[in-house]
């Protein structure tokens, strides 16, 4: 498919793990023309329609977007909250709609920050996926594969198995 003579390959190694660049001509008009995937600068993408017509890759692009976007947390040391943030509205109501599609319950708040260096104020959305019976069901379902959001998730739901009921045993989480 690609003229792999022409890719140039950088890489990049620390202690959470290794980032490849691959620099392609070929691959980047793959990217940007078959699959749709928006050039730089990334405020106002979409998610293209392939992905949103097919649950499995909903799920998919959830885990991705955790991955990379998201992250876990817990406000006072034990409500858990999936958070995801961007600064594209048009992707914020592209992940809004895959959680209703998945029946996950949300919020979303637009946040607005200056930066004194710039002089310009900046927007983020912030998407919020909260509690223990919402937070277990989207690991159970989108299972993310960040080993920091794993490592305190787990943590968390061996906990919270303690407190209330039992979603989380030797990294098994179970039904609720």
């Amino acid at each position: 498919m690609f003229n792999f003579n022409n890719i140039k390959l950088d890489y990049l190694k620390n202690k959470n793990g290794i980032r490849i660049r691959l620099r392609s001509k070929a691959v980047f008009h793959f990217f940007r023309d078959i699959l749709n995937v928006q050039e730089s600068p990334k405020n106002n993408i979409r998610i293209p329609k392939w992905i949103l017509s097919s649950k499995q890759f909903q799920i998919a692009f959830l885990r991705g977007i955790i991955d990379s976007d998201g992250c876990f947390r817990l406000r006072d040391k034990k409500y858990p909250i999936i958070e995801i943030v961007t600064n594209s509205n048009n992707l914020k109501k592209d992940i809004s709609q895959i959680l209703k599609n998945l029946e996950f319950k949300h919020s979303i708040f637009k946040h607005e920050s200056f930066d004194k260096r710039t002089k310009k104020i900046y927007k983020r959305y912030r998407i919020y996926s909260m509690g223990s019976k919402n937070v277990i069901r989207w690991w159970k379902l989108v299972t993310p594969n960040n080993s920091k959001h794993n490592k305190k998730f787990l943590k968390w739901a061996e906990q919270e198995s303690n407190l209330r009921y039992p979603p989380c045993k030797g990294g098994v989480i179970y039904a609720l």
